[in-house]
């Protein structure tokens, strides 16, 4: 098989995993079994389970698990440490493929402030919460790590950049992910 038939189809893999998983969150059934995309696109069942894994090593849900799994916080800064991944993750991400590293520190810093502040109304917390900003700072940090760590295992397993950017919301070319690189290595 030609290596652009082999990547049409990763393609075409990708998308159809995608798409079950939004289905899937909206509580839909899946409409496709593995088995039956592996005959149709005369791909090993094997591939696509491998394809998925890979898939789910990008998804900004996972990773922002994965950043606080590595973490020796409480619950509670946990807890509020991953609501604001899920709201900003991809942001943080996109941020990093500008150019521009103190962007990524000024934005971190302006929006875990402003997070931590809305948290303190909207629960009325009172205590001092400057551990849980910092907290929330490393935590992020570590998030732009991983996914620099999951691009190069993806790389590293031999699929090309037009399979990743399928794979993941942040990076739209190889050059992206070179900034992106560089300005996580500044930190």
């Amino acid at each position: 098989m030609s290596a652009e038939r082999l990547v049409a189809r990763q393609l075409a893999t990708v998308r159809m995993l995608r798409s079950e998983n939004k289905m899937m969150l909206n509580g839909e059934p899946n409409r496709i079994t593995f088995s039956d995309w592996a005959k149709w696109l005369d791909i090993d069942l094997e591939d696509i389970i491998t394809l998925q894994e890979y898939c789910s090593t990008l998804d900004v849900f996972e990773l922002a698990d994965r950043a606080l799994n590595l973490n020796t916080h409480d619950a509670f800064i946990c807890k509020y440490a991953r609501a604001y991944l899920n709201l900003y993750g991809i942001v943080i991400c996109k941020i990093a493929c500008d150019g521009d590293s103190q962007k990524i520190y000024s934005f971190l810093n302006y929006s875990i402030e402003a997070y931590v502040d809305r948290l303190c109304q909207t629960e009325h917390l009172t205590s001092d919460l400057s551990i849980a900003k910092d907290a929330i700072y490393d935590i992020s940090l570590r998030y732009l790590s991983l996914v620099a760590d999951a691009v190069d295992n993806t790389l590293l397993a031999g699929y090309t950049w037009d399979v990743i950017t399928e794979m993941c919301d942040f990076f739209k070319s190889n050059q992206d992910y070179k900034t992106f690189k560089q300005n996580i290595a500044n930190n």
